[in-house]
């Protein structure tokens, strides 16, 4: 576990040196609650989305990349959204990171680690079509 504007901090240092790579071709932004930068959370548990969007989002896209990072307090839970305007996936490509042939583990494994840590509630939701980018939900309980 760690403070969230420390995992914030992290991730701004991973998405700028992606955002080397895609060179002016991202358009980032990170709008979360002030209230919730001292609350812990697990560590990592917002860098497998972000990587995805990186490695499989925007994989040949010529230029606007989009990704966000909200998070709030919506009643008893803290929420957190991570969107891209990426390729997206399929219901079926959805279905098989969530219920594992293997080979995508980083999303299924946050999602397991939240299950375990908080109760079945919690957790991640993907949004998704192809061509249409990506969207994570995730839940935690508020402190």
């Amino acid at each position: 576990m760690g403070k969230l504007k420390e995992e914030l901090e992290w991730l701004d240092g991973y998405i700028y040196i992606m955002s080397c790579r895609f060179e002016g071709k991202l358009d980032y932004s990170c709008n979360v609650d002030p209230a919730l930068l001292n609350c812990d959370v697990p560590r990592l548990f917002l860098q497998p989305f972000v990587e995805n969007a990186f490695v499989h989002g925007f994989e040949q896209m010529e230029s606007n990349c989009v990704l966000r990072i909200s998070g709030w307090k919506e009643q008893s839970r803290y929420c957190f959204l991570v969107a891209d305007n990426g390729r997206g996936m399929s219901a079926e490509q959805i279905k098989s990171v969530m219920e594992g042939d293997g080979v995508s583990v980083g999303i299924r494994n946050v999602h397991q680690r939240l299950k375990l840590m908080y109760g079945d509630e919690y957790g991640i939701k993907i949004q998704s079509s192809p061509g249409s980018g990506t969207s994570i939900f995730i839940c935690l309980p508020a402190q």
